[in-house]
């Protein structure tokens, strides 16, 4: 008894208390309405203000009256144009069909297909009024000695066409009307207007015209007509109008950089050549610069290879890859006579 008194007299010294047991609180939740329930990701999103807008039907804008519609060659493919005097009826039946601008006289507009761009040869005085349905004017030559004339022209027929017509050899022409006209029509390319058919530039000349045409080429808003002649006068039966023909595209090609730049033959034996080519596959948008390897000026295109010897020297000499010619034959290796040209195609396509 003595003992258990003791005891609790040093635990209550000591402090040997019992603690009370902790008050038990509910843990406090967020209401439901807080946190709404997670949607699937997956869910598309409702229609919304942009959406309605943006499917509005609408009038289509007023077409601008001054606008001027820009003649293009098909994409990767050489663009034409063609005369529609003098022709033959092979030339008028697949040249002039295929060519995207025709150059015509006024009075043989009725032979003309209707989504061709029609262009009229003009002298100054003669070109108001313009039918409706012409595109615009080639004037002649002898047409352009007064800047005043040239710009009368312009005003009268905006927005149409004033393209001046050339000789690629008269730089100092060239260059003024380069500043004045809508476009221009280089005359005798590659050829001398009284040269015979047997008769070539030189390299420096051939190269001297083929940098005219990727300079003209350059300026993305100008239209340009090429027209490599063969004047009636030098016209023989010896001819090797294929050859030639091959030399001027393949020489075009070197120099057209854009798809507003166009090929002519106007007189009906290159015509009738130029129609051969124009079944070929096209080349292509070209993959590399202008290069001269081998002794041969030479440039890549997307699907074939284009070749010109300009020189009075034959070359030989190895591809890098097979190619098909134009009479169909699959060949690793060329020979280049003097003054040639060559449209090569990738064999494997």
């Amino acid at each position: 008894m003595k003992f258990g008194l003791l005891l609790s007299l040093l635990c209550a010294l000591a402090g040997c208390v019992a603690n009370p047991p902790p008050t038990p609180y509910p843990l406090q939740q967020y209401p439901a309405i807080w946190t709404p329930a997670p949607t699937p990701t997956n869910t598309p999103p409702g229609p919304t203000a942009t959406l309605v807008i943006q499917n509005t039907r609408a009038p289509l804008p007023t077409r601008d009256p001054n606008a001027r519609n820009l003649p293009a060659a098909p994409r990767d493919a050489l663009g034409i144009w063609a005369l529609t005097r003098d022709q033959s009826a092979y030339a008028q039946d697949t040249v002039a069909q295929q060519a995207q601008i025709l150059v015509t006289p006024a009075d043989e507009f009725e032979r003309i297909k209707n989504d061709s761009f029609i262009f009229q040869i003009v002298a100054t005085e003669s070109a108001r009024p313009l039918p409706d349905a012409f595109n615009g004017v080639v004037m002649l030559p002898t047409t352009q000695a007064e800047p005043e004339a040239l710009q009368a022209l312009q005003t009268a027929l905006e927005p149409r066409w004033v393209l001046a017509s050339v000789f690629i050899t008269d730089t100092a022409q060239l260059e003024t009307l380069r500043a004045r006209a809508d476009g221009l029509m280089l005359e005798n390319f590659l050829r001398a207007p009284d040269g015979a058919a047997e008769q070539f530039l030189d390299e420096a000349a051939w190269k001297q015209q083929v940098n005219t045409l990727a300079t003209l080429s350059a300026n993305p808003d100008a239209l340009v007509l090429t027209a490599a002649r063969i004047a009636p006068a030098n016209q023989n039966s010896s001819t090797d109008y294929a050859a030639w023909m091959e030399y001027a595209l393949a020489s075009f090609w070197l120099g057209a950089n854009n798809t507003h730049i166009f090929f002519g033959a106007p007189d009906a034996p290159t015509q009738i050549e130029l129609g051969q080519f124009l079944d070929m596959e096209a080349l292509g948008a070209p993959q590399t610069a202008v290069i001269k390897a081998n002794g041969v000026y030479q440039r890549r295109f997307a699907r074939g290879l284009v070749l010109v010897n300009p020189s009075a020297d034959k070359h030989a000499f190895l591809l890098p890859r097979k190619y098909r010619a134009r009479n169909g034959a699959i060949i690793s290796q060329i020979e280049m006579p003097p003054h040639t040209g060559a449209l090569l195609l990738n064999a494997d396509q």
